[in-house]
């Protein structure tokens, strides 16, 4: 059993690893790091918070997804959070807890479970505390959440309307 962590290395920070120790204390869980996601300075933190971690060469997308699925939570970076990572993880049955910041590029997986219905507080953290309490919650009974992801999921994976709504805004700007 483990967490995973595949997110651009400019997005990883103390503040999110401490987390990640908080719930690996809790929880046992090792965090899985995709090796040509890390570089010297996630290294050095993930050692000086003293975070138990695994890496993995890089893998197929096949190979990837599998590793996404089977995680018990996906790591969510914050103020970045992973947009792309998200839609992989949703469609393989992986789940996240989001702490989302107050920029754009720091919401779309609070986005994402909306536009899934999935709008219960048990997703979306409010603070460190609230982030670390939530995923402790969800590796607990991931079962309910991931249920309700693959359910939902094809709301987001076949969604044209966003689609059609990005390209008239391109539209309108550009003209």
């Amino acid at each position: 059993k483990y967490m995973i962590l595949a997110s651009s290395p400019y997005k990883v920070n103390d503040d999110n690893m401490k987390a990640v120790k908080e719930i690996q204390d809790r929880t046992g869980l090792v965090l899985h790091v995709i090796d040509y996601k890390i570089d010297n300075n996630t290294e050095d933190i993930l050692r000086r918070v003293g975070i138990k971690y695994t890496t993995t060469d890089s893998v197929s997308v096949v190979n990837f997804m599998e590793l996404l699925k089977h995680a018990e939570v996906v790591i969510d970076t914050h103020p970045f959070g992973n947009c792309n990572i998200a839609f992989q993880a949703f469609t393989a049955g992986g789940c996240m807890v989001t702490y989302p910041s107050d920029r754009l590029y720091g919401r779309f997986v609070q986005g994402l479970y909306k536009k899934m219905g999935i709008t219960d507080d048990s997703v979306v953290a409010t603070s460190w505390d609230d982030y670390v309490e939530k995923n402790v919650r969800m590796i607990e009974d991931s079962v309910d959440i991931r249920g309700r992801i693959l359910k939902n999921v094809h709301k987001i994976i076949e969604d044209t309307q966003s689609v059609q709504s990005f390209v008239n805004i391109f539209n309108t700007v550009s003209s």
